[in-house]
């Protein structure tokens, strides 16, 4: 298992946001009406002691239809544990190259996890090239922005959250929606759709999520969903407030998940000979440890 670490800063005095990658798979995997799949021991996953909002990334070489035009779903993605426990599903547009799907682990998952074997990779349509864990070096908070029962049924419901609830919201952080899924057996489809309220615009922070009619999917059993918002989005979102609705899925509350740096106000040079620690602080004398140094993590023995 291989593993980068990622560290995105600006020369003068920004936050600097930085997060650890350890990639679990590489290959070339066709996902089609063969139904392969890849498989990749937990025990890689929970050794780097993952924790809620850290991500798997699956990157889709390609999204095609046409590799099996008898599934009518479009290209899709499905995370499983022990090919038998469905954690979750994304769509990928079709045509889509190079895409990078995300999936937020929750708690639960996490929970889920430290008991199984495999974490399993299968999907539809799509070309599977990359599997990684990102584990974010962030601190986060979460508030409240919604509360209730809103049951989706076929597209019947859906519920406003107000502009003014995004007022502090910066980019980068994420909507959390908190939900149920119901069982119909004739149309075994979880979806949500998030539009700016007043509009028929989707959002675009979660364009990679979103089939041909602008509609996320997610698995039966799962829990949670979220949405990494860009800074346009959020920009409208304070004008206008989100419009939710979808498919089979009781929602009861969605969060506002606000993520700071970890590292903040660090001066970097271009050639700066300094030692920082991970809390953004110089060392003088820097002796055992882990430390930022031009711009790149070293350990000192």
């Amino acid at each position: 298992m291989k593993k980068t670490f990622t560290l995105i800063c600006a020369v003068m005095m920004t936050c600097i946001v930085y997060s650890e990658t350890f990639t679990l798979w590489e290959g070339e995997k066709t996902m089609d009406s063969s139904w392969p799949g890849i498989s990749i021991s937990v025990s890689d996953i929970n050794n780097n002691s993952p924790k809620a909002n850290d991500r798997l990334i699956v990157t889709v070489s390609k999204a095609d239809n046409s590799i099996n035009p008898d599934w009518q779903w479009g290209p899709q993605v499905f995370i499983k544990l022990d090919w038998q426990d469905f954690l979750t599903a994304k769509s990928v547009a079709d045509g889509a190259t190079n895409q990078e799907i995300a999936f937020d682990l929750t708690a639960e998952n996490i929970e889920k996890m430290a008991t199984a074997n495999e974490i399993n990779i299968q999907g539809m349509n799509v070309v599977v090239v990359k599997c990684v864990l990102e584990i974010n070096n962030s601190s986060t908070s979460s508030s409240s922005i919604w509360e209730g029962e809103c049951n989706f049924g076929s597209w019947a419901n859906g519920f406003k959250i107000d502009a003014a609830k995004f007022g502090d919201a910066s980019e980068g952080d994420r909507v959390q929606f908190v939900y149920t899924t119901t069982k119909n057996e004739s149309e075994d489809w979880y979806q949500f759709k998030t539009i700016f309220d007043g509009t028929d615009e989707t959002l675009s922070s979660n364009s990679s999520d979103l089939n041909d009619y602008g509609c996320a999917s997610v698995a039966y059993g799962t829990t949670s969903y979220s949405i990494k918002l860009n800074a346009a989005d959020i920009e409208k979102l304070k004008t206008t407030g989100m419009y939710i609705n979808g498919k089979d899925i009781v929602v009861t509350q969605v969060n506002l998940i606000k993520v700071s740096t970890a590292i903040k106000s660090v001066k970097l040079e271009n050639q700066d000979e300094s030692y920082y620690n991970l809390n953004g602080i110089r060392v003088t004398s820097p002796k055992k440890g882990v430390f930022i140094h031009n711009g790149k993590k070293v350990v000192l023995k």
